[in-house]
């Protein structure tokens, strides 16, 4: 049996979503703009400033685009920009409040480990 997924109200296991993704600040106008989206997702990692205050920002952005946002930090080791485990872990627990998803891949244990229950209980 298939489990039902949603992320905002895009059913992922019904529907094959159309998703727009894009690394950093210079890319959110685009995000906000993107036609025929059904998810965006935000690249926090590849900000020119990667700090909490930005991603919030940005994540707000976008929710006022009506969209639902999937928040991705990175690691190098995962294609992203070097930052440090800890500099993720306060990018994605500042972005929980707005983000409807956080993608972290399964290789960061840790991190998911402490985030994701806290992103289910966001």
């Amino acid at each position: 049996m298939t489990r039902e997924v949603a992320i905002g109200a895009v059913r992922l296991s019904t529907e094959l979503p159309r998703i727009v993704a894009a690394g950093g600040q210079a890319a959110l106008d685009a995000l906000v703009a993107a036609d025929g989206a059904d998810l965006v997702e935000l690249r926090a990692d590849l900000f020119d400033d990667p700090r909490p205050t930005a991603v919030v920002a940005a994540l707000e952005r976008l929710r006022t685009a009506g969209r639902p946002v999937i928040l991705t930090v990175r690691a190098a080791a995962e294609g992203g920009r070097p930052l440090a485990e800890g500099a993720r872990r306060e990018l994605y627990a500042a972005g929980l409040a707005y983000a409807d998803a956080i993608d972290i891949e399964i290789a960061s244990t840790a991190l998911a480990s402490e985030l994701v229950p806290r992103a289910h209980a966001a």
